[in-house]
């Protein structure tokens, strides 16, 4: 267990790393910019192949997120994740990515975001 986390420890650090988060938020950054937000019933096969890749951004996140707490621990010592301010930031953005699927239910196919309540 502890050659793991040496091993997470050291691959997070290093430049590879940042650049596969960075070139992940430039893509997610591209697809929002391509997001058609009057089509709010997901009738267009690209407005619903948005919707995936979006979620899709939104787990990547969270393995990071996941990643990263497991390499550098949660809060305890001067390094670990929640006091960095950048960490802080990305941990409030996946809890934002979630609050849909948290509010709304989970998404089928041909509805992604509709509920049984109607």
């Amino acid at each position: 267990m502890a050659g793991l986390l040496e091993v997470l420890s050291r691959s997070t650090r290093r430049r590879y790393w940042e650049t596969f988060i960075l070139s992940l938020v430039l893509a997610n950054s591209v697809v929002l910019a391509l997001y058609d937000y009057t089509d709010r019933d997901f009738n267009t096969k690209w407005s619903i192949v948005l919707h995936y890749l979006d979620l899709g951004f939104t787990v990547m996140y969270v393995l990071e997120a996941i990643i990263r707490i497991v390499a550098v621990g949660f809060v305890s010592h001067r390094e670990s994740y929640l006091r960095s301010g950048w960490h802080f930031i990305d941990l409030f953005i996946i809890i934002v990515g979630y609050l849909p699927v948290a509010i709304l239910g989970f998404s089928t196919p041909s509805r992604p975001f509709a509920t049984t309540a109607r």
